[in-house]
């Protein structure tokens, strides 16, 4: 990915392929609306860098091996992410679903291993 031109890419799928691994802690896509990892077996917990994705509309980390908490951080600078899609189904996550934002049109958290009351879900303006 580094030799893409990262301040116009706005989409990247890379679903349903072999990638294995933690996410790197330097993502930085200034201009990425949708980011679909989905179906790989990328491991390790999410790092903070997610949030600095601030224009990602759409977030597609299902069907990997991802594990540790997920905190409201993560989300935080994502003010475009609030209007659409966070699938983080199909891993290993685990601790208190965080706050979500109330206007996300798609949520999916299945087949973790969240824990404790749900009243958190939504919660963010």
């Amino acid at each position: 990915l580094s030799t893409c031109s990262k301040n116009r890419l706005e989409s990247l799928k890379l679903s349903s392929n072999k990638l294995w691994g933690p996410l790197p802690d330097s993502i930085d896509f200034p201009t990425l609306r949708e980011l679909d990892l989905s179906q790989n077996q990328l491991n390790g917990p999410l790092p903070i860098s997610i949030a600095r994705l601030s224009l990602l509309e759409v977030l597609d980390l299902s069907s990997n091996e991802f594990n540790g908490p997920v905190s409201e951080i993560h989300f935080s600078g994502l003010p475009k992410l609030r209007k659409l899609a966070l699938d983080l189904s199909s891993n290993n996550f685990q601790g208190p679903i965080p706050p979500l934002p109330r206007s996300l049109r798609l949520l999916d958290l299945s087949k973790n291993m969240f824990s404790g009351s749900i009243s958190s879900i939504c919660s963010l303006t």
